[in-house]
């Protein structure tokens, strides 16, 4: 049995401490309730060059892109991201960005969910909105009418963070919630893999989800079935339904994940 090291998992603290450039990310809100930035502006204020190593957020992540491209690993998946193109990552999903194309623009967002619910008074901000869901895909995409929308709610959000409004927090969450509810009649997938809305998905979903905030190398389809409350032959006929692979497939592809990050870290697999 290989014995891995977990990957990282960071706050928006840690990780602007870990690529930032001292100084360069300043807000009037805790960064690890919201931060924002400008993706015309990302690459000048981080120190450490693309790819990096995998890693997980305790916030949950989202951006859009205006203008240029971008590259990034959502778990097992790799996505290009184009205008007019939204990519979600929740909490504690393992994540890489890979590369930004020089001319890149466009908007980039982390929150604590806890921040949300507190200023919206909703006791579960995120569960109407179906890219937020376990399962979901990683990648969405919006007419342009809508993406004028997106991006003047997020030049609002700027403002508001520039102004230093005495209800910044509250405004921002607002225009936060706005924005998802904008959306969400308009946005759509264009991953092939879309995960249907049904009892396999739901399972293979969770699955998914378990494999991504908490892999262990060690457990195999059976355990993993175990803690889901299915049988092993259940949890690979819903994984095979939903991801076309096999649930030791998904296993097995994370597993590649952790050695990837014990490469990147220098630190040997040991036997």
């Amino acid at each position: 049995m290989l014995i891995l090291r977990d990957i990282p998992l960071l706050d928006t603290h840690d990780f602007l401490r870990r690529f930032g450039r001292p100084g360069q990310f300043i807000s009037p809100i805790n960064l690890n309730k919201f931060a924002f930035e400008r993706l015309e502006h990302f690459g000048a204020k981080i120190v450490k060059p693309m790819p990096w190593e995998f890693l997980r957020s305790t916030g949950f992540d989202f951006l859009f892109v205006t203008r240029g491209s971008l590259r990034r690993n959502v778990g097992i998946d790799e996505y290009d991201v184009y205008p007019g193109y939204l990519s979600f990552v929740p909490a504690f999903q393992v994540t890489r960005p890979i590369n930004m194309s020089d001319d890149i623009c466009g908007f980039y967002c982390n929150f604590d969910e806890a921040f949300l619910a507190e200023q919206t008074g909703r006791a579960n901000p995120l569960a109407e909105f179906p890219f937020w869901q376990p399962g979901a895909a990683a990648l969405w995409h919006v007419a342009a009418d809508v993406s004028a929308r997106i991006s003047f709610l997020f030049d609002q959000i700027e403002r508001v963070l520039q102004d230093n409004h005495p209800e910044r927090e509250r405004l921002v969450a607002t225009y936060l919630l706005t924005l998802f509810y904008e959306i969400k009649p308009f946005v759509r997938t264009d991953q092939a893999n879309t995960r249907p809305v049904t009892a396999a998905g739901s399972i293979a979903g969770r699955f998914k989800q378990v494999l991504e905030r908490d892999f262990d190398p060690s457990k195999t389809v059976a355990d993993y079935a175990a803690l889901l409350h299915v049988s092993p032959n259940h949890l690979n006929k819903s994984v095979k339904i939903v991801f076309d692979r096999t649930a030791s497939n998904l296993i097995e592809a994370y597993l590649l994940i952790e050695a990837a990050v014990l490469v990147e870290l220098g630190v040997p697999a040991i036997a």
